[in-house]
C-alpha cells in the first residue's frame, strides 16, 4: 500500500516538473499570456519571461487604464454597462494588475539572475546572502 503511494507521489511529481519545462514558441506567447504563469515558476528563465512579455504585447493592446475611462466623478455612476463590457472592464483590471505584478517581479529578480539565465531559487539566494555576510 505504502508502495503504491509512493510510486502515485514521484508520478505526480515527474509530470508537474515535465509540465513546468514545456518551452513555447514565439506564436504562443503571441496567443496566450504565458508571462503570467512563467513568473511563478521558481528557477524559470528571466529573458524567456521577458520575451514572452514582449511577444504578448506587440499583438495585443494594452489595457487602458481607469482614469482613461472616466471624464468626471460623477460619470461612472451614471453609467450603464452592458454585461459584455463590465466583462472586458474586470479582464482589464486583472490584466493590469498582473502587468504591475510583471514589473515588480522584473525589478526584484534582475540581480538574481545566473549566467544561464536562470533565476536563482529562494535557496541559491540564502545562500548568496550568507556568504556576503
Amino acid at each position: 500500500m505504502n508502495r503504491q503511494i509512493l510510486l502515485a507521489i514521484l508520478l505526480v511529481l515527474t509530470i508537474s516538473a515535465t509540465a513546468q519545462t514545456k518551452k513555447h514558441s514565439d506564436k504562443d506567447y503571441a496567443k496566450k499570456p504565458y508571462w503570467i504563469q512563467m513568473m511563478d515558476i521558481e528557477g524559470v528563465n528571466y529573458k524567456e519571461v521577458l520575451k514572452a512579455y514582449t511577444i504578448y504585447w506587440k499583438h495585443h493592446s494594452l489595457p487602458e487604464e481607469e482614469a482613461d475611462r472616466y471624464i468626471g466623478k460623477g460619470n461612472q455612476a451614471k453609467e450603464k454597462l452592458s454585461k459584455k463590457e463590465l466583462k472586458e472592464r474586470r479582464e482589464g483590471e486583472i490584466m493590469r494588475f498582473q502587468i504591475k505584478k510583471f514589473e515588480h517581479w522584473k525589478i526584484k529578480n534582475e540581480s538574481f539572475v545566473k549566467e544561464n539565465g536562470n533565476v536563482m531559487t529562494a535557496n541559491e539566494r540564502l545562500k548568496l546572502i550568507q556568504q556576503n555576510q
